[in-house]
Formats: structure tokens, sequence, C-alpha cells
């Protein structure tokens, strides 16, 4: 997506000439960027008010870490003695202005001492005053006293000569008869026209003396309007001269599409006589040369050079006026469309000018301009041309196409934007193009409608552009205006741009009034959609915002030279005029009487809904169903319990989603499974996929047909069965089977508490317990049997037939509430979606665990005594369940009490834990054959927040990141950090040796690598490498600079020490901190905890609708022996995901927690920190915890 918005786009006609052409391009030299400038560690810790007032000061971003700001005051530090300098920019005599405009941007500004008198040292300025009249120098490059006030000057630049306004308006004129160039209306005697200015030529254009032939010493019209070749006749080569070289001097710097030596040389060889596309794209071009203001004072367009340029173009079409145009596009034909875009865009003949704007880019598709590939066969020359073409005109049809309210075809690729590798100015030039494209990116192209006034009401509310979006803009634009004072692109090029304030002043005024004004008219747009708080979480949502915006702009403003404001013309006035009048009195949105309902500004759609995790459009949503791979399409697939007509739990069915490479979904719009038969009219709840080459796919699912079903209420016999869809076009759609439902419910000698969530799989470990063969279906339903046992019943199915299920018992007995330890948590009264599977050791891949992971109903969890139970009655209480898992040994037994057979299987606990200790629950799994480990996908409920406040967002709910789940081995482990007997830790299977250590083994997971690999590789992601080294006494901190989204990855590495008492990091919600998430671990306690962030006191309606109570998890350090090393305790590993409300939280892969952070609108950075315990109360820098590394990826998104 190219830019969305273009400030441009106030009202075109109020503009003029030169100022719609001169703002389309966003001035003349706003994208010459040169050099390699990377300086993202000198922002740090600066806040974007400090980063302005430096860049206003013209401190470069280099010298950014030497400079104190006392009393809005900066002061550089120097390096021999603590002399501060305030730097500023001294303003310039009146008279200077005359000055060649482009040129004083290399400018050195004097340096100034804190009493304001001048630097000694610049001995240049003695002798200078504020008195120089205005007059007609000509300031050449090179001049002794130009260069003295205005530094060092180039020699590619324009001069210019004031224009003596004395005289003018008498004696300057155009007559009916002739078209005229500067150099003969002078000696006119007579005109029928009112006095108009003189048009004005650089002065070392080639109009010296009589040599050129002017338009008024060409023949009267002829009957035969063009030579033989095509060329019209009134037109010499001469009078082109000056325009051409206009157009070279002017606006070359911003359209760098053409090579002046090559169109000289072309010219000599009338090439335009000879090619008509040629000859016409030159006189487009020079009639848009005319159009341009080539001194300070004069107007934009002139009415005798519009008169020429009309002409000009009119004979350009005539050339090329063919009745097989466009059969064999060149880049002269695209040029000349463009031309003639740019001279009727700026006449204020818009439709006509877009239909030449498509026709440039259609010649330039045809030619095969927007394909990569196509330049691979170029000279070096010619790719370096059409780059350059293709970036204008993808640029330049965006931006019009969003005025037009059209679309665009001929977007910005990656792939041609890195064949940039000439290290030419003009090359650079595209450099800059796509630095000053990040400010307009952070505009999405999906609320161009609001931008313009034109919203999507849909229920009273603008559909297309909520409280997501703006902060998501509002953040981008901050990006983009850190990384141009950073100078740092998104896009890795091997043209490097510099900083802002590198750059040319004119340059600086672009940038800065641009991203200036798109913060304005963000804010303004918000306004209007009444997400403006007068407090509010989000600096730029709150009601004083444009003061700072305003006083941004006035800052600046005082600090640029006249000159580089005055070139842009009146386009600029349009920019500043809505920006400082905010800073005479704040803006008045509130009466005192107003009251405002704070619970619905607090809620939007979008306020806490995540970016990258998997979840319908809208509605409400629960358990993953039927995760699985297609053999046949090599498409997974992934289902979901869906509401959609409601964000209430009710009227369940099916979503649906695939994925060729397990990161990038299509989610279908419509339920693949409804609740449209008798047996499943009250809804169709979980269920798995089996998936076979060799017949279709297979759903089988919970068909529900009385409700409610809870294991509290007596269980109706029924009202749970077991039925199956089938899909014949790989999951398109999907038809229940006419057997259905297969079962029609629990077995009847049973009185069950819950019979649902069917999983289907081999499982060749139960199979040679059972004495059957491998390749046996093995199917099992979530339950659990009255005042006895949470189990799973587990059938056999016929592979050939799956509508036959045979019963062969309860799989599990282990009894009610059973809590082995803290380590492994409360296995409760009833559980839900099941699932089996065997892992191999990842030290010896021979041995292998049986597993169950499920969801237990009806726990007494640590969570009442930690608080999460017995809060206030307004705060919602979390369900009293857990995700876990077990791994057990399988036999077979006897019969008996609920089996139909002689022999039944049997699962015996050895160990177990949590899959997560946060709210993560109704965890499917399957396995993937492609990288030949098992996937679990999980549910991430709002059960936090109050059913008010969640009706309001409109949507809950959404599936975790995928996560592989493995068999870890650690061997050789002497003890855990403050538990010697590794039995007693019941999450780990601890088996000794012989040497007087253990082998343990327990489950582990992580986020799917291909899942973390593309968040990672997203444009725009920035990485930050934290520097190894102590915690205390000196903390490690991660300022906002890294960590500026709502959306990124966090791994870190801390070493801690025995004298540790807890260590960990705050991730900051505001500037202080005082709102913040912490992530501790407290070795001795053996524990984490993430703490979570609360609303503050202005949110107290929405407080008691917000559970934020902490997260716990038991964890442990373990102690292995090396017979060199001797003992080591491992490094505490730290991997966190944020997605907006969202945090995903990995320690050591062996403890995960899933939580939710309502309050913690924004980031603002991390700190770590370590608090040790010493007897003596020194801990040497070498003995205490230490930060071993660290990395950040911020921006992450799918």
């Amino acid at each position: 997506m190219l830019s969305s918005v273009f400030p441009f786009f106030i009202n075109p006609d109020e503009l003029n000439w030169g100022g719609k052409i001169m703002f389309l391009f966003v001035g003349a030299e706003v994208f010459i960027l040169l050099g390699l400038y990377f300086t993202q560690p000198e922002t740090k810790n600066r806040t974007y008010a400090e980063l302005e007032l430096l860049y206003a000061n013209k401190i470069p971003a280099r010298k950014f870490k030497d400079c104190v700001i006392v009393d809005g005051q900066v002061v550089v530090k120097e390096s021999n003695s603590f002399l501060g300098r305030l730097i500023r920019r001294k303003r310039g005599p009146a008279g200077k202005r005359i000055a060649e405009i482009r040129q004083h941007q290399d400018a050195t500004p004097p340096s100034v001492t804190l009493d304001g008198s001048p630097d000694a040292s610049n001995t240049s300025l003695s002798g200078q005053g504020d008195h120089i009249a205005e007059s007609a120098l000509a300031i050449t490059p090179g001049s002794v006293q130009e260069t003295s006030l205005l530094g060092s000057l180039g020699t590619s630049g324009v001069d210019y000569v004031p224009l003596d306004t004395s005289n003018a308006w008498d004696t300057a004129f155009e007559t009916p008869g002739g078209l005229w160039s500067p150099s003969v209306l002078e000696s006119l005697s007579s005109y029928d026209f009112e006095a108009i200015q003189i048009p004005s030529f650089p002065i070392d254009s080639p109009t010296a003396g009589d040599a050129l032939v002017p338009f008024a010493e060409l023949p009267e019209w002829s009957e035969e309007p063009t030579t033989k070749d095509g060329w019209p006749p009134i037109i010499s080569e001469e009078s082109l001269l000056p325009w051409i070289d206009v157009f070279f001097k002017r606006l070359h710097p911003t359209l760098p599409i053409l090579d002046r030596a090559t169109l000289y040389q072309d010219m000599l060889l009338r090439k335009h006589r000879k090619d008509k596309q040629y000859g016409s794209m030159l006189l487009a071009l020079c009639a848009f040369a005319m159009t341009q203001p080539v001194q300070i004072e004069e107007h934009a367009s002139l009415p005798s050079r519009t008169v020429q340029a009309r002409v000009m173009m009119e004979e350009a079409v005539k050339m090329r006026n063919t009745a097989d145009f466009g059969e064999s596009p060149c880049i002269p034909s695209i040029l000349a469309s463009f031309f003639l875009f740019a001279c009727l865009f700026g006449s204020n003949q818009h439709r006509a000018a877009w239909h030449k704007l498509r026709e440039a880019v259609d010649l330039a598709c045809s030619l095969g301009m927007q394909d990569p590939t196509a330049y691979d066969k170029l000279a070096v020359g010619d790719r370096e041309q059409w780059i350059r073409i293709y970036l204008m005109l993808s640029v330049t049809e965006s931006l019009l196409a969003e005025m037009m309210q059209g679309g665009s075809s001929i977007g910005c690729n990656g792939g041609i934007t890195g064949l940039i590798s000439e290290e030419k100015a003009d090359s650079m030039a595209l450099t800059g193009l796509l630095y000053l494209m990040e400010s307009f990116d952070a505009i999405d192209e999906n609320i161009i409608g609001c931008w313009n006034g034109h919203c999507a009401i849909s229920d009273g509310q603008c559909s297309t552009f909520d409280r997501r979006h703006a902060i998501k803009a509002f953040r981008a634009l901050r990006t983009a205006r850190e990384s141009s004072l950073c100078g740092t692109l998104s896009i890795v090029l091997s043209v490097s741009p510099l900083s802002l304030p590198e750059l040319g002043e004119t340059q600086q005024v672009d940038i800065t009034m641009t991203q200036l004004w798109l913060l304005n008219r963000l804010w303004t747009l918000c306004s209007a959609h009444r997400f403006v708080l007068q407090r509010s979480e989000h600096i730029e949502l709150s009601s004083d915002f444009p003061l700072y915006v305003a006083e941004a702009t006035l800052l600046h403003s005082r600090t640029w030279d006249m000159r580089s404001m005055e070139v842009h013309g009146i386009g600029l006035c349009y920019w500043i005029l809505p920006l400082t009048p905010k800073s005479l009195s704040p803006p008045r949105l509130f009466r005192a009487s107003e009251s405002l309902d704070q619970d619905q500004e607090l809620v939007t759609f979008t306020r806490w809904r995540p970016s990258f995790h998997l979840q319908p459009a809208e509605g409400w949503m629960n358990d993953p169903c039927a995760p699985g791979f297609d053999p046949a399409t090599g498409l997974y697939h992934v289902s979901f319990q869906w509401n959609p007509r409601d964000n209430d739990w009710g009227d369940i069915a099916w979503g649906h989603a695939t994925s060729s490479d397990f990161v990038s979904w299509r989610i279908d719009q419509q339920p693949s499974l409804l609740p449209d038969k008798p047996y499943d009219h009250l809804g169709v709840f979980t269920g798995c996929l089996h998936a076979n080459e060799s017949s279709p796919l297979a759903c089988f699912y919970t068909s529900v047909n009385a409700l409610p079903i809870h294991h509290t209420l007596p269980y109706k016999h029924g009202c749970e069965s077991l039925s199956i869809a089938l899909s014949c076009d790989n999951g398109e759609t999907w038809v229940k089977h006419p057997s259905n439902p297969i079962l029609p419910g629990a077995p009847s000698d049973v009185k069950v508490t819950g019979w649902r969530d069917p999983f289907v799989s081999k499982w060749p470990s139960l199979s040679r317990v059972l004495e059957k063969d491998s390749d046996t279906l093995y199917g099992i339903v979530s339950g659990g049997i009255v005042d006895k046992t949470p189990t799973t019943f587990i059938y056999a199915i016929c592979p050939s037939d799956l509508t036959k299920w045979e019963y062969l018992g309860p799989l599990v007995d282990i009894g009610l509430n059973t809590k082995p330890s803290r380590w492994s948590g409360d296995l409760g009264r009833n559980w839900e979606v099941t699932n089996f599977l065997t892992l191999h050791d990842s030290f010896d891949a021979s041995v292998t665990r049986d597993f169950l992971v499920m969801g237990t109903e009806g726990c007494i969890e640590e969570r009442e005594e930690a608080g999460q139970g017995g809060l206030d009655s307004g705060v919602p209480k979390r369900p009293a369940r857990c995700q876990l898992w077990m791994a057990g040994s399988l036999q077979a037994v006897e019969g008996g009490p609920g089996s139909v057979v002689g022999r039944r299987p049997r699962m015996e606990y050895t160990f177990g834990g949590h899959l997560d200790h946060g709210c993560y629950y109704a965890a499917n799994s399957f396995f993937d054959p492609v990288t030949r480990s098992h996937i679990v996908w999980g549910w991430i409920p709002e059960d936090d927040l109050g059913d008010s406040l969640r009706r309001q967002q409109g949507w809950s709910g959404m599936l975790a990141l995928p996560r592989r789940i493995q068999l870890t081995t650690i061997p050789r482990v002497v003890r855990a950090w403050n538990t010697n007997d590794l039995t007693s830790i019941t999450s780990v299977e601890a088996s000794p040796d012989g040497t007087g250590t253990y082998t343990l083994r327990t489950l582990t997971s992580i986020p799917d690598p291909r899942v973390v690999g593309r968040l990672r590789s997203q444009p725009g992601v920035r990485v930050w490498h934290l520097p190894q080294g102590p915690i205390t006494p000196f903390p490690i901190y991660i300022a906002a600079d890294p960590m500026r989204s709502n959306t990124w990855e966090l791994r870190c590495s801390i070493r801690v020490s025995r004298d540790c008492k807890k260590t960990g990091l705050r991730i900051g919600h505001n500037d202080d901190f005082s709102k913040e998430t912490v992530l501790c671990f407290e070795p001795m306690k053996e524990t984490f905890t993430i703490d979570r962030p609360t609303f503050a006191a202005s949110f107290d309606s929405a407080c008691h609708q917000i559970n934020a109570a902490p997260e716990t998890a038991a964890h442990t350090l373990f102690t292995t022996l090396d017979n060199e090393a001797g003992e080591t305790t491992e490094a505490l590993e730290i991997r966190v995901w944020r997605d907006h409300s969202v945090l995903e939280v990995f320690v050591n892969e062996r403890t995960v927690i899933t939580t939710r952070i309502y309050a913690g609108d924004a980031t603002y950075g991390a700190r770590f920190f370590a608090e040790e315990e010493k007897e003596d109360g020194v801990v040497p820098l070498t003995e205490g915890t230490r930060l071993e590394y660290g990395t950040v990826w911020d921006g992450i998104g799918l």
C-alpha cells in the first residue's frame, strides 16, 4: 500500500498553478537523500517533544547524545569543557531572499554562545548587519560574500534575478496575435490585454542576446499545421531550450526521469523530428515547465506562458495522435502522457488529468514496468530510468486515485525498488521518495472515505474508521517522524539516506510540514468520530494534542529561513493556517456540564482487538475445532466455535479457515457447519478432523439438542450426541452424514457429567497394549463420571466405516479434584476437549511417553488463594477451569463396571502439569506431517472483561498462537533452585541415572517457528539487540524508541545470581512507568508472576468490570552437573509476544502464561530489574544477576 492520504488534497481549486504541481510532488528537492546514516541509538530515552526541539535547533542526530535540555533550551556538552552553546539559526536580513533558493540549503548555521553574542570563530559575519536593502543582486556560486553567509554553495542550482516591480506593470503585456517570450515583451509598443507580470527565466538559461527565435517572430499559422516529419513549424528548437533548462533546474530533482546530456544530444540529432513520440514528449515537457514559477515573487502561472503551454500541449497531442497509438508503448509515450497529466491537473482539469495519468500507467503496464523480472534483462541505464518512472507513476496514481475515489494499478513493488543500486544523485532522489512515503503510508487507504468526509455509516457508527485505526495511524506517523530524524528506512536499499537535520532546509520544510499536517488532520478526524477524550490513555487522542502540533509548527517555523518557505507558494499557508491558531487557546471540546459515558468512550471494536491472532471478523468465538493437514491438497485447516450474529455465547456454529503455509489464513466469511438439523439445532460443539488422501475430509463434532449443559447440573441423556460431516471439495462445503447422529449419546450404563468434544487419531501405543493393528483408529469423547472422576471415554473406530464406533470404556479413573502438587494443577471434576498423543524424547528418539491434553472443569485453583476468586462482586471471575496435560502408562485391564468388552484400556497418571497457567483453554491438537511435530491450538477468551464491556466491543475471543509441543529431556540434573527432592516436582519425570544425578523429562511448548519467522519478517519490523551486562546495581532498560508499538516480540536470557531475591522486566504503558506490566521470577519461592496494569481513577466505572489480578505459575531453574565445567544452573529464558491486549509469555519453554492486559493500551519500553539480597549488602558486578542476551522485534505482524 502506498500513501493513502496526501495533504495537497485540501481544495485543489484554491491552490495556485505552481502550488498544485509543487505539492503533488512535495517540493522540488524533497526526495534527494545522500549517504549512509543509521542513528537509531541516538534517540534513546528521547521523548517525541525532545526530538522535535533538538531537530528545530539544527542538532544532527549523531550529536543527540551530547545534548541536554534545560528549561526548554538545548545545551550541547563540549568534549574539552562543559561550555554549553545554544545552537540556533539566526534569521538572515530580508535582502537575502533574492538569493538562489535551493543553493542555500548547505548553509552552516552560526553558533551563538549562551549570552547571545556571535561566536568569535565566525569572523565572516563581522560587519554584516540586518539592514541590507532589497537589490537586484544576482547571487552566483563561489561568491565570497555569499559563501560567508550561506556556506559552500554547489554548482547545480538555479540563480535568479529579483523582479523589479517598479515599472513592470506598465511595460509587460502580450498580444492576441502572437505567443511571446520574455525577451520581446519589453520592445512592444502596443497591447490589447491588461498589464501583466513579465515571465522570467533563470539567469543562466540560454536566452542571452537575440540568439533565440521567440515565438513572436515565427510565421503566422499556416494551413498545414505540421511539417512533413510531424514537427509543428511554429515551434523552433531554440524556443524550447529555456524551458528544458527550467525543467532540469527546477523540476528534475523531484522528477529524476530524464538525463540532461542525453536529451540535448537527441535534440542535436533531431530525434524529436524523426520520432513523433519523442517529439510529443519534448513538447509536453516544455509545456509543463512553462507553468512553473522561476522567481520567488512571480505568480505560479502567467497568462503569456499559459497560452504558450496550451499550444504546446495541443501540438504534443497531435504529434502522437495515430490510429495505432499504444500498440508499441515506449518511454517517451509514457512520459508525454505524464507531462500532459501534470499540465491538465495544474489547470484544474482534474478529470482530463486523471485520464492522461491512467493512459501513462496503462502504457507502463503494457511495457511491463510492474513486473520485477522485466528489469533483469535491461541495461543499467535503462533499468534506472524504468525504476524512476515506475516509482513516479506508482506514487502519483495512488495519490490521485484517492482524491478521485478511484483505484490504482501500479503499486509500489519491493522487488523493483530493491534494484536501485547506482549511487547517483538522481537515484538517491528516488530513495528520498521512499523516505517520504513512510509518512503517507501511516494512513490506511481503507479510511480514505472518512478522510474526505464520506463515512460509511452503519447503525449510527462509522464502519471503516475506528479507534484502533486511529491509534495505529498515530503510531505509524510517530515511527515515520522518528525514522526521518534518525535517517533510517524500513526498506533496505544500497543507497542510504541522511537524517532529516542533515537535509537541505527546503526539504526539511516539506517533510516536517507534511508530517505535522497529517498529525493535525488525523486528530481532527478522530475528533469528528468522537474518539477524543479530555483525558486519554493515548496522548494523540487527548483534547490538547493539537496544542502540541501547533507548538511544534511554530517552533520549526521560527527556525526556518523565510526563503525555504516562500518557494512552496500558497500551499504551505493551507497547512500552517489550521495548525497555528490552536496554539492561541486550548480547544473547548468539553463543556463543564457535559457528562461523558466513560464506558462508551473506553471501549470500541478495535481497542483491544489483536492484529495477528486468528479470529473471525465479528461475533463470539471459542474452542478451536478440527485442526489438521489435508495431504491431498497440502492445505492446513482449523475451525472454531462461532456465533456470527452476536458476541455472546449461543447459536454455536463452526467457522473455518485454511492455509497453505500455516501462516497466512483465509477465513471463510460464512459458517462451515450450521446448527440446522433437529439433532444439532442448539449447537455444533467442538470436534476434530480426519484427513485421508483416499477418502473425503471428515469432521466429527458434538451435536446438541438440549440446553443448558454443565457439569454442576443434572445431565440429560442424549442432549449431546456424536455426528459427522463430510467434504468432497477440499473443505469448501460440508455435508452432514445421513446416519447422524452416529452415536446417540453417552454410554447408558454410567452417569456422566458431560460427553462431548470427540478426538480421532491412530494411537500405536494403545494398539500394542490392546494387541490391535497399528492402523486402528481410536476416538475419545471427554466428560466425567458423577461423584467419581473426570475422564475421557474411548472407542475403537472402523477405518472403512467411520460411523461405526465400539465403546471400550473410560480411559482414566483419577478421582475428583486430584492435585498431585502445586506443579501439576487441579485435575477437576469434568474434562473437555481431551486429546491423546505420543511424543518422542528430544534427547533419545527411541524413548516415548504417552500424553493426554485436556481442559479441566470444576477446579479448586490457586487463583482463589491469590485473590482472583475473592474480588469485589463487580469484577468478573474466571471460570473454575485449567488447561492441563498428563503423562501416563497405558495398560489393558480386565472388564469391569462401564465396560462392554473383555479387556479395556486404562491410563495411569505418572506426571503432569499446566499447558498454560493463564486464560488459555480448550487446546486442540493434530500431528503435522510436514514438520513431523504435534501442533496445538488454544482459545483465548474474554473472561477478565465484564459482560457490558465485552458486548460494547462487538467481538469476543481469538485463537492463541499455534504451538509445537514436545517431550524435552534435561540430563544430569542435581537439584532445582530451592527444591532438593526432584521427585516432589510432579510436572517432571525424575529418573535416577545411577551417578547421583537425575534425568528429567517434561512436556514443553513453543510458538510454531513458521509463524514466528513470518511475524519477524514483515516490512517495518524494527530489531533491537540489548547490551549484555549486569542488571544490578545498574538496570538495563529498553526505551520507547525500539518498543513503540503494541505488537512485538521480546526474547531474553537472564543469568540469575544465587543472591537474587527477584528478577524480571517491567513493560511500561506510560512515560513514567506508573502503569506497567511486570514479569517477575522469585527464585526462592520458585514462582513466576505477571502483575497486570489497572485503569486510572478516571476510569472507575471500567475498573469494576475488568479482572486484572496477577497471574502466577510454579517455576524453577535446574542445576546440572558437567564433568568438566562442574555444576551449572540454567538461565532464565523468557519469550514474550504482545498483540495489543494479548500477552503470551513462555519461560524456559516449560512454563507458559497467556493473559490479557486491557489497561496497557500503549508500550513505552521495558526495564529489566533484579533485587539482590546479600549479608554484607554488596553484590560484586561479576556475581550479580546479568542479562546474557536480549532482542526485541517491534511492529511484528502478518
